[in-house]
């Protein structure tokens, strides 16, 4: 999946919405995602948002963006949540009774890397069985509605605040009529115990961390097999509008445009290359930073067009072509094959998760240095033991071999290395008896008066 994000909570007219669409799709992308309030849209009524209210009215955006995504074959995804209401003027006006009368104060503390994700706002009282069950059916209706319209694809945000009953009800109820709905997990910033529990909940994958990850530190790897249980994971070289950039991005951008460009090339492959998915925020192939999501976003982002730094298209379509290729291969999974501190780190991906019974695969090597290059310091022909079967360049050239440039991403492709069908020859007695020999006179230390010996 190839998620372009096109931020819309706070837009008061999405006129020229389908000039955006018409941009993702020229680059490679195959869903539309967007921020715009579905509890909002459905009630009519404004979205509180960081102390303040929207005049939003999502209806239209919804039906709107539906309609554009459809006649471009793209699909879309809406941002839902169901621990909290974001519409006190409407859940609170119509259904008090489904709330709790204090704001709850036991939630975890506030992750610095995300800006308003744990609003002080009224908590659905999940423990009563007949809140649970209306609010099940509430959404029930509008989402397989929504997918009427062709928003068949959700961001379910906050998923380890919603008991687990009630996604495994909720999802099990829309895909039973619609089988093509699916639901996303938004997993970064959730203890990675948090984020097993929601293995086996129906939820169609979830979301990387790859954004804050430094390319050398081997817990993207650990995260990757925690998501495989769910299903396939998406990455994203910057998190979405609204959260903040990730602090390393933010440095390098700030040196200058060279090597802001060469950060944000280096997040937005590697992103492409370790995940089954990527998602990107709009703005980002113009080296922009957030967008303030104001106004119309067909103005928005011909603005970041205009003052773009770089221009990162023919980057982003790369990007696209990595995950076509890795889906079409079937690659999954993530395995460490080589830190060895000369700068380059490689990553396996295959099409099993044991690779010594996969077929094809995939070598990632990334230069962790963005100012120098560096060489290659582990064989590809073949790949060491540590890549778990014997694998080779599956077409050996100069460019696989030659060193990588500063942040670069390669990735190159893999075949098994033939299998060994030949006996070896044997020698003639003679011969064996002129050969070479070892002779073993005494082992110390042994047992049994030296018949067997024994280790320390």
């Amino acid at each position: 999946m190839k998620i372009y994000f096109v931020p819309l909570a706070r837009v008061t007219s999405a006129d020229g919405v389908d000039q955006i669409v018409d941009h993702a799709a020229s680059l490679g992308f195959d869903t539309i995602a967007s921020d715009a309030a579905l509890e909002a849209a459905w009630l009519g009524v404004p979205r509180c948002d960081g102390g303040g209210q929207s005049d939003h009215r999502a209806p239209k955006i919804h039906d709107l963006l539906g309609e554009v995504c459809r006649r471009h074959e793209l699909a879309l995804m809406l941002d839902l949540v169901l621990d909290r209401s974001d519409t006190p003027a409407g859940f609170l006006k119509l259904h008090p009774e489904w709330f709790s009368p204090r704001v709850a104060t036991e939630a975890a503390p506030p992750d610095p890397r995300f800006v308003g994700q744990r609003l002080r706002l009224p908590q659905i009282r999940w423990s009563s069985p007949e809140i649970a069950e209306a609010l099940v059916a509430w959404w029930k209706v509008r989402l397989l509605a929504l997918a009427d319209m062709g928003a068949s694809r959700f961001r379910c945000l906050s998923p380890t605040l919603t008991p687990a009953a009630i996604w495994r009800q909720l999802i099990a109820t829309v895909r039973g009529h619609n089988p093509d709905c699916a639901f996303h997990a938004w997993t970064p910033g959730s203890s990675w115990d948090d984020i097993a529990a929601l293995a086996g909940l129906g939820f169609a994958g979830g979301f990387t961390s790859s954004a804050w990850w430094d390319c050398r530190s081997p817990w993207l790897i650990g995260e990757s097999e925690i998501l495989e249980r769910i299903g396939p994971s998406i990455a994203f070289p910057e998190p979405p509008p609204g959260e903040r950039l990730p602090p390393a991005l933010f440095r390098n951008c700030a040196r200058g445009i060279d090597r802001g460009r060469t950060a944000m090339v280096r997040a937005l492959l590697a992103a492409a290359a370790t995940a089954d998915g990527i998602l990107l925020p709009m703005g980002f192939e113009y080296g922009a930073s957030p967008t303030a999501d104001r106004g119309r976003p067909v103005e928005e982002l011909e603005r970041l067009r205009r003052q773009a730094p770089f221009n990162l298209c023919d980057e982003v379509r790369a990007a696209n072509a990595i995950i076509d290729q890795a889906t079409a291969s079937r690659l999954k999974g993530l395995r460490l094959i080589d830190r060895s501190g000369g700068g380059v780190t490689a990553l396996l991906r295959t099409d099993a998760v044991d690779p010594d019974l996969a077929a094809k695969g995939a070598v990632i090597l990334l230069n962790t240095d963005l100012s120098a290059p560096a060489a290659l310091s582990l064989s590809l022909s073949p790949l060491p033991p540590t890549a778990g079967a014997a694998w080779t360049v599956r077409n050996t050239t100069d460019d696989a071999l030659r060193p990588l440039e500063p942040g670069e991403v390669r990735v190159v492709r893999l075949e098994r290395s033939p299998s060994i069908l030949t006996r070896p020859s044997r020698t003639s007695v003679q011969g064996a008896m002129k050969a070479a020999r070892i002779v073993i006179e005494a082992v110390s230390p042994a047992v049994d008066g030296g018949r067997f010996p024994a280790k320390d």
